[in-house]
């Protein structure tokens, strides 16, 4: 829909660490918005509540949805951020074993009685490749893609593009993703992409900024 959102993820819900961890979250996030000021020091403080050894950014490629009929195992040993090799079995689902394809990391393995989410896999994104992704985006070199074969956009406000992969082989979803596209359908010869770009509440922000 165009609107920021974000997750936060601070531990256990009951030990006194996690309780801390969100409070400071909730008092840094009203001070990024304009909500609220905080002194220096106060900053400081709960900035340091939040500092992690791990400060790589990664993308989530893979998550194991969990059905309520579903009897879903994990598999003891799994922390976050957790690295396994290719092969690993991690869980069972319905007593049928789930393993990687590849070598990769696990986040957030669930190891309580309830939630849909099984685990989640990520992988590191090079630095590079977000700043390169600001750069394409700030000069919108999507705009100029539709003037290639076997690309076009598929409404008047193009915010969705039509990709012939059997034309365009150098196009991938992850190079449409440095673009702030994400796959909406796609078969073996068509890839059809959706901007988040252009839905994006950008200008209705700007407003809410000058409120403040």
């Amino acid at each position: 829909m165009g609107y920021v959102s974000f997750g936060f993820e601070g531990g256990q819900h009951d030990t006194s660490e996690a309780i801390d961890k969100h409070v400071a979250f909730i008092n840094l996030s009203l001070s990024f918005s304009g909500s609220r000021t905080l002194s220096p020091k106060e900053h400081v403080d709960w900035h340091n509540k939040l500092r992690t050894d791990q400060q790589s950014v990664f993308e989530i490629y893979h998550r194991q949805s969990i059905l309520t009929a579903d009897q879903f195992n994990m598999l003891p040993g799994f922390t976050n951020f957790h690295s396994v090799e290719k092969g690993t079995q991690l869980a069972t689902i319905n007593k049928t074993a789930i393993s990687t394809d590849k070598k990769t990391t696990v986040f957030m393995p669930l190891y309580q009685s309830q939630g849909s989410d099984g685990f989640f896999l990520i992988r590191e994104i090079n630095p590079f490749f977000l700043w390169l992704s600001g750069v394409l985006r700030r000069i919108k070199f999507d705009h100029i893609l539709p003037i290639l074969p076997g690309v076009s956009w598929t409404n008047e406000s193009k915010s969705v593009m039509r990709v012939n992969l059997k034309i365009t082989r150098f196009f991938t979803k992850l190079f449409l993703h440095l673009l702030g596209y994400r796959s909406k359908t796609t078969d073996n010869q068509w890839l059809t992409v959706r901007s988040r770009e252009a839905a994006s509440r950008f200008k209705e922000y700007q407003k809410l900024n000058k409120s403040i």
